[in-house]
């Protein structure tokens, strides 16, 4: 089945074409999804899990705190994003270079209270301590992406890995290491 959306044919049987239509309507904040055709299946589906979704999440009686490891670019695109998230907060991050990481927050327009309420540290050790929810691993490197992945996973800490390389050397294992701590082991 093969539907139109803004000048581009997508194949709903493609599973390209399907990831493209999915990155588009995250990328653009679910805002137009009442533009897009309400006959196709896919768009039906999207839509009511995003509304599910949407509800659990202004439901929740905490804010979900995240830390990230590695404060490079696809973690100040996160960033520029951040003052439009209602329940999540960033309680730390993990960086050698906290003077870049403060500084990434800062061009990716975060306020200076903001950043002041961010805990900077460059040890994973001190904030596996810390009461956070969902830990980001962005660092790039395979090695230590792996190691990062596993000490949270061991600490009983969901985990998202932005870091591709880790994962395709050892996203088996890290699965399988978060199935058996019982906790979330997510691929960006």
């Amino acid at each position: 089945m093969k539907i139109h959306i803004r000048g581009m044919h997508i194949d709903l049987n493609n599973e390209a074409d399907l990831f493209f239509l999915h990155e588009t309507l995250v990328y653009e904040k679910i805002k137009d999804l009442e533009s897009l055709p309400s006959s196709d299946i896919y768009t039906k589906i999207y839509k009511k899990d995003v509304i599910i979704k949407e509800q659990e999440l202004e439901n929740l009686h905490k804010d979900i705190k995240i830390a990230f490891i590695g404060c490079g670019k696809f973690i100040s695109m996160f960033l520029s994003q951040y003052n439009q998230l209602k329940k999540i907060k960033i309680d730390s991050i993990v960086e050698i270079n906290i003077d870049r990481a403060k500084q990434n927050c800062k061009n990716s327009g975060l306020s200076e209270q903001t950043i002041q309420n961010i805990n900077f540290s460059k040890s994973l050790d001190d904030v596996l301590k810390r009461d956070v929810d969902i830990f980001i691993e962005a660092t790039g490197n395979p090695l230590i992406g792996t190691k990062h992945a596993a000490k949270i996973i061991k600490s009983k800490k969901n985990i998202i890995m932005v870091n591709v390389e880790a994962d395709i050397l050892c996203g088996k294992y890290l699965s399988d290491l978060a199935t058996e701590n019982k906790v979330v082991y997510s691929m960006a």
